[in-house]
């Protein structure tokens, strides 16, 4: 009962830490956001969130997609049904011009999870680019 009390206290410790760090995007603190959340995974390299966020944080608001792919993977590996996670990394690789990456990345998506509406709406897009663009 006691191991168990504590167990509790540690997962709302983690839950109060990720609302801050959310709020600090929020608000547009994202090298602050960034560094919490590195914090944050040091005290817990499983923090599937604190992945997500700061693979987010790094391809949308700072604009760097490779360190953006590199959290959004780590976030994969604890977590490979995350569709969001999936998504945001082809959307990265989008902004590297990654295209084979992207076409794949959607097509994993669309094959894991069929009813994945922003997947399809997202390669049928690419495709129609791709074929308006010549590419």
């Amino acid at each position: 009962m006691y191991i168990r009390v504590i167990v509790i206290v540690l997962d709302l410790s983690c839950v109060t830490c990720v609302v801050h760090h959310t709020a600090l995007q929020l608000t547009e603190m994202f090298e602050e956001a960034v560094e919490e959340y590195k914090q944050t995974i040091a005290l817990n390299d499983r923090h599937q969130l604190a992945y997500y966020n700061l693979g987010y944080i790094y391809f949308n608001n700072l604009k760097q997609a490779k360190e953006g792919v590199q959290m959004l993977q780590k976030c994969l590996e604890i977590d490979p049904t995350d569709v969001d996670a999936q998504i945001n990394m082809a959307l990265a690789f989008n902004d590297m011009g990654m295209i084979d990456d992207v076409i794949k990345s959607y097509q994993y998506i669309i094959e894991h999870n069929q009813k994945s509406v922003m997947a399809h709406f997202n390669l049928g897009m690419l495709f129609l680019l791709c074929v308006h663009c010549n590419v």
